[in-house]
């Protein structure tokens, strides 16, 4: 079963109305995981722990996350997924049109296996 973690530049009201309006969505933030110890720390490090609890990565880090899976990958470490999300997506008062793209999301993905996998949020033009 799919099961989320927000970076830290995507709003905890994006997961915490999430988990309010669907309770069946598995979904934490980086600030809330593990008591927040990973707060601050290098994507690579979030990437790896993230795959230790099975946890796919819902990131606005589009410049970066790519680049750092590839590495990842030529030294054989792997991830648990990563959702990429455009930032004009996250960097907005009106999170309405991420929550619903997510819930969509889930409803579409959420049997699925993300383990390497890496994808954008597809956010459909009636939102």
């Amino acid at each position: 079963m799919l099961r989320l973690l927000l970076d830290e530049h995507i709003s905890h009201v994006i997961a915490d109305t999430l988990a309010r309006r669907r309770p069946e969505i598995s979904i934490t933030t980086v600030q809330q995981w593990r008591g927040g110890q990973l707060s601050g720390m290098p994507d690579d490090v979030v990437l790896l722990a993230a795959a230790e609890d099975r946890l796919t990565l819902v990131s606005s880090d589009v410049n970066t996350i790519p680049a750092i899976v590839r590495e990842m990958g030529a030294l054989g470490q792997a991830h648990a997924g990563v959702i990429l999300v455009r930032r004009d997506l996250t960097h907005t008062n009106n999170f309405g049109r991420l929550v619903r793209a997510l819930e969509l999301f889930w409803d579409q993905e959420c049997h699925a296996d993300w383990t390497e996998r890496i994808d954008f949020l597809r956010v459909p033009s009636h939102y």
